[in-house]
């Protein structure tokens, strides 16, 4: 018999939570043994139930689900569904009901019948660089997501720390990123993740691909960067799964 529980209250892996309107940015996600963060292209496959109740439960205490666009086309995103006690709780918390999705994109190519515009009851959000927004070649595919009922926000010039300012002053101040690796590289080289929840699937993939995290350039020219998170909580249930939490902030940065 398994001295480790069966599951685990989503609270407990979520650990202290700072009062509603407090700036954080919290990263989750799921990876096998061998550093495998999909399989046969979705990350759907990994985890457990608990690993789904730990994810709603940051969707709840998030007030916008930050995300890639190649992520939100390859996992088929759709809007955060929130139980009726959770939208009372959050509308008495001074929260809209719902986050909305915030995708970060540079082409726009997000398919107006996907999930992403059917599939919610918030509209979602498109961060896109100022340039992009300003592009005459992409006029018709912002047409095609502003008529599918998404909103369009301009970053400035793209980088992360722009990108969630602009969060910011739209109000949202608990951010909850689901990646992809190139979405979380950029952030965790910003240094802007101050908690990072991550499950071990206990399987041994191959090949080790996608990574959790993902340099600027194709990998191979990248320069090799160490960031040590500090580990603030280690739980696992009786399957194998083991749920890390890390503080990501203020860790510093070795080459």
């Amino acid at each position: 018999m398994s001295d480790f529980p069966p599951e685990i209250p989503p609270a407990e892996l979520i650990g202290p939570v700072e009062p509603t309107g407090h700036n954080q940015i919290r990263a989750v996600s799921a990876t096998t043994l061998t550093g495998a963060t999909a399989m046969s292209g979705t990350s759907g496959a990994l985890g457990n139930g608990t690993d789904t109740t730990l994810l709603q439960a940051l969707r709840i205490w998030s007030d916008v689900v930050l995300v890639g666009a190649e992520t939100v086309r390859a996992e088929n995103y759709g809007g955060v569904s929130v139980a009726r006690r959770d939208r009372s709780r959050r509308r008495a918390e001074g929260r809209e009901p719902v986050p909305p999705v915030a995708v970060v994109t540079r082409s726009f190519n997000l398919a107006r019948d996907s999930r992403l515009f059917r599939g919610t009851e918030a509209a979602p959000l498109i961060l896109a660089p100022a340039s992009a927004c300003q592009d005459p070649a992409l006029s018709g595919a912002r047409q095609e997501i502003t008529a599918a009922g998404g909103r369009i926000v301009s970053t400035g010039t793209g980088t992360p720390d722009e990108m969630v300012e602009c969060l910011h002053d739209l109000g949202y101040s608990r951010i909850i990123c689901e990646g992809g690796a190139r979405l979380l590289g950029q952030l965790v080289r910003a240094e802007l993740i101050d908690v990072h929840h991550i499950t071990i699937d206990p399987s041994l993939s191959l090949p080790a691909h996608p990574p959790l995290i993902a340099g600027p350039g194709t990998g191979a020219g990248d320069p090799p960067e160490r960031h040590h998170l500090r580990l603030e909580g280690i739980r696992a249930t009786s399957d194998g799964c083991v749920f890390l939490r890390y503080s990501g902030k203020h860790s510093g940065r070795v080459p």
